[in-house]
């Protein structure tokens, strides 16, 4: 559930200290750079300014570290923070598509599986330029390995609903918990939209008597 902006945050995140944010902020600056200005279109679309700013939404909407207190009677201590879920499975088709479904990853703190691309194509090309620190959460895996792929928590799609549901049927078949799947067309993510990055985490409530420690939660991990 998305934690209410009467919350505050019990514990500071800082991006220097999390390796997923550092190479979101990488990715941010790369797709505006030389290497990704050399690929078939990118400038000419608007794909440079677009991903430039779908990194700083991610950048902006990720709760990856952040520990909010929750309210709650006297002598209880609630805090409640946004966990990565797993591995996500990239479905991209284009340049930006790969950027969007990289960037989604980051933001919650997951490694990102990609079936390998097609030599010479959007995709290829595109993960050839990848920041190393970026790159460095993609593994690139063949379709079948991904089906047969038991951890995976989520899939990040770019398509029609035709394309989508061609697809669904191989999925629904592997073995293994139910793979959750976010959908965005190549025109959606051309205009800015971006995936859902709750739906790439898992929710930790932890609740805390201090009371029975007289009051001071440190009482309680004392060995």
């Amino acid at each position: 559930m998305p934690v209410s902006r009467s919350a505050p945050p019990a514990g500071g995140r800082n991006p220097e200290t999390l390796p997923a944010l550092r190479a979101l902020q990488s990715l941010g600056a790369a797709v505006q750079g030389p290497a990704f200005a050399a690929l078939d279109s990118w400038q000419d679309s608007g794909s440079a300014a677009c991903a430039a700013a779908v990194c700083d939404g991610y950048r902006a909407c990720s709760q990856l570290g952040q520990l909010f207190t929750l309210p709650g009677p006297t002598g209880e201590l609630n805090r409640y923070q946004l966990l990565p879920r797993g591995a996500v499975w990239a479905l991209p088709q284009t340049a930006l598509g790969l950027v969007q479904h990289v960037a989604a990853a980051l933001a919650s703190g997951n490694p990102c599986w990609l079936e390998t691309p097609r030599p010479n194509s959007p995709v290829a090309d595109a993960l050839a330029v990848l920041p190393p620190e970026a790159r460095a959460f993609v593994q690139i895996r063949s379709a079948d390995q991904l089906l047969g792929e038991t951890h995976l928590s989520a899939m990040l799609f770019e398509g029609d609903g035709d394309a989508l549901q061609a697809l669904l049927p191989r999925v629904a078949q592997r073995a293994g918990a139910i793979v959750r799947i976010e959908n965005l067309t190549s025109a959606q993510l051309a205009a800015g939209a971006l995936y859902d990055v709750s739906a790439l985490m898992h929710e930790q409530s932890i609740s805390t008597n201090t009371a029975a420690a007289g009051g001071n939660a440190q009482l309680m991990t004392m060995g």
